[in-house]
Formats: structure tokens, C-alpha cells, sequence
């Protein structure tokens, strides 16, 4: 039966608000705590997820020289948490479906290894528990992706190892906010927990307001100031990311930022309408599917020349924003692979 006119309307209507919910996602329908959708986890606060790398390694006992095995495939500033301890970075190879590329068997020896859920999708984490077995390595879950995400078993992305580290700001509209998580029977001891600030950086409160206003001329416009923006904090020095290291004080609140339940649907569905849009277009999706339980933080996608230049364009036309990850580490880029280089993501939260 043909679809009608206010079906095919109420449909149109349906997916404006869905692409617009990028810009304003929905607000929790009541309060909800961290401490609670973690539990039993023990966790602290940090202002971002680097930080929260930097404590872990630290209370494990980690020091100068001692080595910590990352992906290839990561930014570089998660790197970076290992070498505020003088520690070592060394890296085990990725393969195109964002798993490692060899066998546990031949990454080089670590005092520690991260695991990366790329993009809220689950890691297989067997190899990197044998790893772990074989050599004694404390092992991380990167969960920087996935705050809401969960297993096809249904446990929690980050904790499932000795230790997880989760980026608040990358599911929630917050200009920042990191959380370690200690899973009961964790080795470690759990890190003392440091100030909190209140308020939020000026560029922030000035996006918020931007979101309201674009409501009103559309999201286009604030798709440009977000490049400018970032841009300017690029090269504006470290005095902007000091405000960003200390985590703020509404974390400690009941929380009324996100609803758990809204916003894993609303990725879920933002997901299916690039997928669907995407594929016949000549995108090939990191991920096969979209797991049951999964949140994702992005649509990635990989596309040859000119169809990734007309996957661009479609989806700049909805609204939304495609952006390259990772920036890789300096120990990676030069000799890095094309399959390191050539994924595009689709912005789910601005």
C-alpha cells in the first residue's frame, strides 16, 4: 500500500529531529548517578581520560622506562599519559576491522597493555588476557568510546580487565569529565581522588548557547564555528587545557545531561540512517553490524576518492559532520599503513 502523504511527512519530521538531536541531544527524564550505572566498580574523576591513564600506570608501580604497549591505532594523546611517567611506549599492530593484527604471542614484552573498544564497539579482550596471563601485564580497557555500550553478554565495555578508563565528554554534552574504574577484584589500589571544579570553560557555556541559537537558523553555521573553535584551541597553547584537567564538580551530582536509554537509541538510529544512506554509496563500515548493546560513539566508515568526496556531501547536506581519526603518535605516523589513514567518522554529538 502506497504511503501517504502525512506518513511520508511524519517520517521526514522523525529524521529532521533525529539529525538535529547531534546538536541538542535529549535531557534525562530523571537523575541518574555514574556510581549507580557503573556498579559495583569503585571509580574517580579526572578532567579527561588521559589523566585517569597516567593514575592507573602510576598506582600500578609503573616508572621511568618501564614499557606500555598501546595500539597502533590510537591517538596520540592517549600516548601521552605513558610518557608523563617517562614510561615507554610500544605498540602492537591494528588490522583493518580494528582488531590486532598478530598474535599475542609476538607483541613485544610490557608492564602494561590497552585495550581499545574503538568507537563503543566491544574488543575481543581473549587475546589480550592471555597476553596478560603469559607475561603478568596489568591490563586496560580504553572505553574513551563507549560510556553506555555493552558486551554481547551484556557486561560493561571498560570493565571488563583490571582496569577501565572511560571519556565522559564524548557521550555526554560536558566540555569535560574522565572516570577510572576499578572492577571488584581489581589489583589495584584505588587512586585518591582529586579536586573538582566548578562552572564550565567559557568556550563551552558559549556552545550551549550556540545550540539554542541553532535551533532557530540551523546547524550548518555551527558546524564552521566548531572548526574555528578548534582550530584556535589547537594553537592557542596549553593555558586553554588547564581548565580542562580538573574534572567537574556536577559529576559528583545526580546527573540530567544524558538518559542512558534515550541516548543509546539515539545513536543506535543516527547509525542506521548513515548505514543506510552510506553503503549505497560505496561506504564500507568499520563494523560489519551494529551489535546488540552497542553505543556508538561515531558512524566510521572507510570509502575510495571520489565516493569518499560524495559521502562528504551527503552527509554535510544532512547537517552532519565527518571528521578523520585518529591523529596518530609520532612513534606511528611516519610508517603507518593506509588503513591507519583512511577513516572517516560521522559526528554524533557536537
Amino acid at each position: 500500500m502506497p504511503e501517504s502523504s502525512s506518513e511520508a511527512r511524519s517520517a521526514s519530521d522523525g529524521a529532521q529531529a533525529l539529525l538535529a538531536s547531534v546538536y541538542a541531544p535529549p535531557l534525562a527524564r530523571r537523575p541518574w548517578r555514574l556510581e549507580a550505572l557503573l556498579a559495583p566498580a569503585a571509580l574517580r574523576y579526572y578532567g579527561l581520560g588521559r589523566a585517569a591513564l597516567t593514575d592507573v600506570l602510576r598506582v600500578a608501580g609503573l616508572t621511568r622506562g618501564d614499557p606500555v604497549l598501546f595500539p597502533g591505532f590510537l591517538c596520540g594523546e592517549a600516548v601521552d599519559a605513558a610518557r608523563a611517567l617517562a614510561c615507554e611506549p610500544r605498540f602492537y599492530p591494528v588490522g583493518p576491522g580494528l582488531e590486532p593484527a598478530l598474535a599475542e604471542s609476538e607483541w613485544p614484552r610490557a608492564a602494561a597493555v590497552v585495550a581499545v573498544d574503538y568507537f563503543g564497539f566491544p574488543q575481543d579482550l581473549e587475546p589480550f588476557r592471555r597476553y596478560a596471563r603469559r607475561t603478568g601485564a596489568l591490563l586496560i580497557e580504553d572505553n574513551a568510546h563507549g560510556l553506555f555500550s555493552r558486551a554481547v553478554d551484556g557486561a560493561w565495555l571498560g570493565l571488563r580487565a583490571d582496569a577501565g578508563i572511560f571519556s565522559l565528554r564524548k557521550t555526554m554534552p560536558l566540555a569535560n569529565g574522565a572516570v577510572l574504574a576499578l572492577p571488584p577484584g581489581s589489583r589495584l589500589p584505588l587512586p585518591d581522588q582529586g579536586a573538582f571544579q566548578d562552572g564550565e570553560p567559557v568556550r563551552f557555556r558559549a556552545k550551549g548557547a550556540a545550540r539554542a541559537f541553532g535551533r532557530v537558523v540551523g546547524y550548518a553555521p555551527l558546524r564552521l564555528l566548531d572548526r574555528l573553535a578548534r582550530a584556535g584551541a589547537r594553537s592557542g597553547g596549553g593555558g586553554r587545557m588547564e581548565g580542562l584537567l580538573v574534572p567537574p564538580a556536577l559529576l559528583t551530582r545526580p546527573l540530567t545531561l544524558g538518559d542512558p536509554d534515550l541516548e543509546v537509541a539515539r545513536r543506535r538510529a543516527l547509525y542506521a540512517w548513515c548505514d543506510e544512506r552510506a553503503r549505497p554509496l560505496g561506504a564500507r563500515p568499520a563494523f560489519a553490524e551494529l551489535p546488540a548493546g552497542v553505543s556508538p560513539f561515531t558512524y566510521p566508515y572507510r570509502a575510495p576518492g571520489r565516493d569518499a568526496e560524495r559521502l562528504a556531501a551527503l552527509f554535510h547536506r544532512a547537517g552532519l559532520e565527518v571528521f578523520s581519526w585518529p591523529g596518530l603518535p609520532p612513534e606511528v605516523e611516519a610508517a603507518a599503513p593506509a588503513h591507519y589513514r583512511d577513516l572517516r567518522c560521522v559526528r554524533f554529538l557536537w
